[in-house]
């Protein structure tokens, strides 16, 4: 109000008796509202009362005889439990009266104006009576919050003992390794009674593989025991089968002069163990279609693809084992047939690997498929050395603090 209008009602409350009695029964409303709240902050605090889901179950008559009975002893006891039960039990009753009611509303009556209508019945109800379905809605909010944070709960703690499950095995299998090289430092050794020292001990898949001062390799199948130990001793595997691949006149891919129209990425100066390769290069714009070529040492083609539009083919016939080939893909632009690279001596070459060589791998992948140590000593040994690679990085990751594993590693990486 403005000041001018208190002024006015102040004039009026000093001189009129029953709008004096109004407004102190205003404030005595809004004192037991007040009253009300604070009586409902206690009993969201107090854990002796019935829960919201109990009233609402005993007013809508779902409860079993035993059930009933226990709640309106304490209701005989709880005169809060008791007033909100009377509170559910009015509104229940007042909703069920109002819309029982016929309502027919006039043709212009609109929807909204049936919603303001229906507002309206609510807000002519006992404030009372308000603020106890205030509480009710409240106390339901609090009490789906409380389920959901028990869930989050629970789903936590379901991971952790699923983590922790995994630590465990995880150290109960690092414990018995540790166990393992403990046994074997301390096993005896020749008539004199000393123990072979351990040269290198390296986790490798589920198994500790050990070399000790004798050359004696642990740990592994007995037919992969002297190339590996060989491989160990050095500290570098050793690489066969490249010497002819790393010529000079060989271009790797990224080139670009007049002999490499478009890149060839690959199999480029490298040993393939399938003897039917995949080969790949570079889209070369505007480039309509695409023919690769095969060749032996001598030059003689071998194999064709036919006219193709991706940038990638397939042998479809298998190449001879232990052979140097090389390769060239024909670009068709404009009508024109533009080759990379061009002159025949430029062309890439590869070698398909030895057939001896094919099926010792293979065995090993079927016996140790899980020793990156056996198959990395394997793959350097037959000059895949990609493959190689990929093994002793496996390995260096099982064992980061292990020199030998590095220098595994390090030994087909600068190659």
């Amino acid at each position: 109000m403005s000041p001018g209008e208190l002024l006015s009602a102040d004039d009026h409350l000093s001189e009129c008796e029953e709008c004096r009695n109004q407004l102190t029964e205003e404030k005595k409303l809004k004192a037991s509202f007040t009253h009300l709240q604070a009586d409902m902050m206690v009993a969201e605090m107090e854990s002796n009362h019935l829960h919201y889901e109990q009233m609402e179950a005993y007013v809508d008559k779902k409860l079993d005889d035993v059930d009933r009975e226990v709640i309106e002893s304490h209701l005989d006891l709880c005169h809060q439990c008791k007033g909100e039960i009377d509170d559910l039990l009015a509104f229940k009753s007042s909703m069920t009266s109002y819309l029982a009611k016929e309502i027919k509303p006039s043709e212009e009556t609109s929807l909204w104006k049936r919603f303001l209508d229906f507002w309206q019945g609510l807000m002519n109800w006992a404030p009372l009576r308000l603020a106890g379905a205030a509480a009710m809605v409240l106390l339901l909010l609090f009490s789906v919050l409380m389920v959901k944070q028990v869930s989050d709960l629970r789903t936590e703690v379901g991971e952790l003992q699923r983590t922790n499950s995994e630590l465990q095995s995880q150290a109960a299998k690092v414990a018995q390794l540790e166990q393992e090289v403990a046994t074997l430092r301390e096993r005896p050794g020749n008539s004199s009674g000393s123990s072979p020292k351990l040269i290198a001990a390296l986790y490798d898949g589920d198994r500790l593989v050990t070399l000790d001062g004798s050359g004696k390799v642990s740990g592994l199948p007995s037919n992969y025991e002297q190339v590996v130990g060989k491989a160990l001793q050095r500290q570098q595997a050793e690489i066969s089968g490249l010497a002819e691949l790393n010529k000079k006149s060989d271009k790797l891919m990224g080139d670009n002069d007049e002999n490499y129209p478009f890149t060839l990425l690959g199999p480029v100066g490298k040993v393939v163990e399938t003897d039917r390769p995949t080969f790949y290069w570079k889209p070369f714009a505007g480039a309509t279609s695409y023919t690769v070529g095969v060749y032996d040492s001598s030059f003689n083609e071998v194999a064709k693809s036919g006219a193709i539009t991706k940038t990638e083919w397939t042998m479809t016939h298998s190449l001879e084992r232990g052979r140097i080939y090389f390769w060239q893909v024909a670009a068709i632009k404009d009508g024109e047939e533009i080759k990379s690279p061009r002159p025949p001596p430029q062309l890439m070459r590869f070698k398909v690997l030895e057939r001896e060589k094919a099926e010792s791998l293979e065995q090993a992948k079927r016996t140790s498929g899980d020793s990156h140590l056996v198959l990395g000593t394997l793959y350097a040994q037959a000059g895949m050395l990609e493959e190689a690679q990929r093994e002793f990085k496996s390995l260096v990751e099982a064992n980061p603090k292990s020199i030998v594993a590095q220098k595994l590693l390090h030994s087909v990486q600068k190659q």
